[in-house]
């Protein structure tokens, strides 16, 4: 089994300085530089880092199509279908990985609450780059529609686009379980620095993880905790509960 590290491909937001529309650029030029992809252009066997590598690709395309960043002419172009077909491979891999992290959320934090914020953030993270990746299989998919003269539910990619959705709804199944523990992002700047990118983007649309679910949850937690300490307080002043 891999390692978190190993299954993520996370792209941190202006970790480096670049602006939000040079970064995105810069990932995906870094991604298409991978040497696991060199498998596709030799037509080898499509093993765990080529796949790793097409997800990479994937994840820094969508990125650019989501933040409405302009691609650079040299880099511009909808995914190969293996390699969109082997981006949603690994991005159902990395969905099952980062599944088991976020089932546990809650015991993690139990355990270590540094630990838990970590691997809280992380599936966040997961979360927004299987929607990036989404949009660059997605683009690979229907231009296989208008090209492809056979029923294109039957190709290797239809097929494995089709898996990839389905495991992004249980994934967003499980996250959504948990937002008690996915709602620490909302004390970090992370989720301000996505509506700022998406805004760029002007897409129009906002994933759950983006609406304010998580900040009200947050304020839910607060209150309830206000609510505890003043009980607390009130019993070591000897002061009877509010009703």
């Amino acid at each position: 089994m891999s390692s978190r590290k190993d299954c993520c491909t996370a792209v941190p937001q202006n970790s480096d300085g670049a602006t939000f529309g040079e970064e995105p650029v810069i990932r995906l030029r870094e991604a298409m530089g991978v040497a696991g992809l060199e498998a596709f252009s030799r037509h080898q066997k499509v093993g765990r880092s080529a796949r790793r590598a097409a997800y990479g690709v994937a994840v820094a395309l969508g990125r650019c199509r989501l933040f409405g960043v302009k691609v650079p002419p040299d880099l511009e172009g909808v995914l190969p279908g293996a390699v969109a077909t082997a981006a949603a491979e690994w991005g159902c891999h990395v969905m099952r990985e980062f599944g088991k992290v976020a089932k546990v959320l809650d015991k993690t934090f139990d355990d270590d609450a540094a630990e838990g914020e970590e691997d809280a953030l992380q599936c966040l993270e997961v979360r927004m780059d299987i929607w990036a990746a989404k949009k660059a299989i997605e683009e690979a998919y229907e231009a296989e529609q208008v090209q492809s003269r056979v029923a294109t539910r039957l190709t290797p990619l239809a097929n494995a686009f089709r898996i990839f959705l389905e495991a992004a709804v249980v994934f967003d199944g499980i996250l959504q379980r948990n937002t008690e523990s996915l709602a620490v992002a909302s004390e970090t700047s992370l989720l301000e620095n996505w509506r700022q990118a998406l805004a760029q983007g002007s897409l129009g649309v906002t994933p759950w993880w983006l609406d304010g679910t998580l900040e009200s949850k947050a304020a839910k937690i607060a209150k309830l905790v206000r609510a505890d300490k003043a009980e607390d307080l009130a019993a070591a002043l000897g002061v009877p509960p509010n009703p």
